[in-house]
């Protein structure tokens, strides 16, 4: 479309949304009698001000602006000119520089909670992101200053709405581009800011434009023109009557009549309120929009009277793409009046045009590298003094505190040497005294087992040596329990021995023992046997209290199946499961009331091994449904550590 220039005007107007003062003369300002940190935002805003006319003035106010805030030592001042320097260094084709300006502001803003402030150098950012064509990171910056906003919808946040429902529009992307310019819409209406409302409404009919929904995209530039004219802003009208004029261009590519009429009359009313206006740019891209339509019309000798006219204003003005877009425009009004020879010689001359354009480009992005290089290369020098200066600094200092540091230094070391030495030993007799203590411990439990277990054995055996003595000749079932006890005597000594062997101390014996205690019995007493011993238990090193209580709780489980239960079947497993030891012993028997025999004996000594491994003892049985032994041991209590 023509008037390009026209996209890069809103992105300006709105960032002229954020002014408080514009325009001021900056004579008056450095000679008025406000306080530093007044003439330093009046300068500020007067840099941003005539930032598009003069970016060359502006980056020196705006410069000038900065150094009265330093001296004021005011940092949020500082942070809101350091935000008009960066939009001057934009405008005056510096990016980098603009970027880091406007970064910084961002941060200092951030730091001091002024959200308002921060969404707007967020703003800025966007639109230098936007002009780069970098749409990507434009948007970004927007939807970050949309979250920071979070519930507060006001007219910060609208605006910001409205400006990514633009790029939107301009990435093509017309779907997102509808719901946040009709979010914003929505919005301006609810605050009552009409002029911004028609400013949304309007930017809604390019992207209905943009789909050829050319009679919504009407429908919203009439309700914009309709409030313009009520507040009298002659420019913005004058815009929407250009805005009616292509819908209903665009509206006569299918039926040219009467919608070619409609178009004509709506550039002429945007033509006669740009002359009232006195902007030559603007008359000028209107008699090229009349001359395209009284093309399409087939009016050929007014049509080239506009377009000489176009021509000659862009000519004036050296505005290459729109002298480029005119000469092929009267290229095909030529063509068409068969005037084949004028028509061959204004597609030349537009050939010559597009070449310029092609070179303006080129060295625009030489230029652009040019001076992307020369700020680097300021900033590298910038960068190595500072660090220059740093470093004198920094031996200065070293130099003042190198011996001080060095005495304390030597004083720590020494302390920290003695310190060490004493920890040391107090670790080694630590240790030693707990392995003593631990030795100790160990030896009691095995003679607390010898006198328990052997020692009643022993004087069992030994009363029924004398009773066997003292009855004549009926004593051979005195004789049959002494061999019993026996028997029982040389089995606790042999497993003593077994729990107290470290050789023993791998699963894998774990395993053998079991197996060769409770196979056979069942064997003997005709019970069948399912036995499951995980192999992963064969892996495992077992301290000797852990062996020990695993093989007794076993043993002491399958004694009181086989003496109480009554079973024909018994199910053992013994498994690593979610790094714990698992040992369940299940069997069909008659059952009993845990309630009451859960008190003996045998089962409260289940339950304390299992406790000394750290581990807990359930019992699940009813009478007549069987029992069900569970044993659970944390598998980092079973291991030597």
């Amino acid at each position: 479309m023509l008037p390009t220039f026209r996209v890069a005007a809103i992105i300006v107007l709105c960032n002229l949304y954020c002014l408080k003062v514009r325009g001021q003369n900056i004579d008056s300002i450095m000679l008025s009698n406000a306080a530093d940190s007044s003439k330093a935002l009046a300068l500020g805003n007067y840099a941003f001000s005539i930032s598009d006319s003069k970016p060359d003035s502006s980056l020196l106010i705006a410069g000038k602006a900065l150094t009265l805030a330093t001296h004021t030592k005011n940092k949020k001042i500082y942070a809101q000119c350091l935000m008009d320097l960066g939009w001057a260094y934009f405008k005056s084709g510096k990016y980098d520089s603009a970027k880091q300006c406007l970064s910084d502001s961002k941060m200092l803003f951030h730091k001091f909670h002024d959200t308002t402030l921060e969404v707007r150098v967020m703003e800025n950012m966007s639109s230098i992101s936007n002009y780069e064509g970098n749409y990507e990171a434009a948007l970004n910056q927007l939807l970050a200053a949309i979250q920071l906003l979070g519930s507060s919808r006001g007219a910060e946040y609208a605006f910001t709405e409205k400006m990514i429902g633009i790029i939107y529009r301009q990435q093509g992307d017309f779907v997102n581009a509808k719901v946040y310019l009709k979010k914003a819409a929505a919005d301006y209406l609810q605050l009552k800011n009409l002029k911004s409302y028609a400013d949304a409404t309007g930017s809604l009919g390019n992207v209905y434009l943009g789909i050829s929904d050319n009679d919504s995209a009407i429908y919203c530039y009439h309700k914009a023109l309709t409030i313009y004219l009520q507040l009298k802003k002659i420019s913005s009208a004058a815009i929407s009557y250009e805005d009616l004029g292509d819908a209903f261009v665009s509206k006569s590519d299918l039926q040219p009549l009467p919608w070619l009429d409609s178009a004509l009359d709506y550039y002429q009313h945007a033509y006669n309120l740009f002359c009232e206006l006195k902007s030559k740019q603007d008359i000028a891209v209107e008699k090229y929009k009349l001359g395209q339509a009284l093309t399409k019309k087939k009016q050929y000798p007014l049509a080239r009277k506009y377009l000489f006219e176009a021509l000659a204003e862009f000519r004036s003005e050296n505005a290459i793409n729109n002298i480029y877009l005119t000469l092929l425009l009267l290229s095909r009004l030529y063509y068409e009046m068969h005037d084949y020879n004028k028509a061959y010689v204004f597609l030349d001359n537009a050939d010559l045009y597009n070449d310029t354009l092609n070179q303006e480009s080129k060295n625009k992005a030489i230029a652009d590298m040019l001076a992307k290089y020369e700020t680097e290369k300021k900033d590298h020098t910038i960068a190595l003094l500072n660090t220059q200066n740093a470093l004198l600094n920094t031996k200065k200092k070293l130099a003042e505190y190198t011996l001080y540091k060095r005495r304390i230094i030597e004083s720590f070391s020494l302390a920290l040497i003695t310190l060490s030495v004493f920890l040391a030993i107090a670790l080694f007799n630590r240790n030693r005294i707990k392995q003593r203590l631990h030795e100790m411990q160990m030896r009691n439990r095995i003679s607390g087992d010898l006198h328990d277990d052997v020692g009643n054995s022993i004087s069992s055996i030994l009363l029924l040596s004398k009773m066997a003595a003292a009855d004549g000749g009926n004593n051979a079932a005195l004789i049959n329990k002494i061999s019993e006890n026996a028997h029982e005597v040389i089995e606790r000594i042999n497993d003593i021995i077994w729990t107290t062997n470290p050789k023993y101390d791998d699963g894998e014996n774990l395993r053998s023992k079991i197996m060769n205690y409770i196979v056979p019995l069942c064997k003997m007493n005709n019970i069948t046997l399912n036995i499951n011993i995980s192999e992963t238990i064969n892996n495992i090193k077992f301290a000797m209290e852990s062996r020990k209580n695993i093989f007794l709780i076993a043993k002491e489980g399958i004694s009181n199946i086989l003496k109480h239960s009554g079973a024909t079947e018994i199910n053992f497993e013994l498994t690593l499961r979610d790094k714990k030891i698992t040992l369940e012993i299940r069997d069909n028997g008659t059952g009993f009331d845990s309630n009451i025999i859960y008190k003996g004996n045998g089962l409260h000594t289940m339950s304390a091994r299992a406790e000394s491994s750290g581990g807990k003892l359930l019992l699940d049985t009813h009478p007549g449904n069987g029992t069900k032994l569970l044993i659970t041991i944390p598998l980092s209590r079973i291991p030597y550590s």
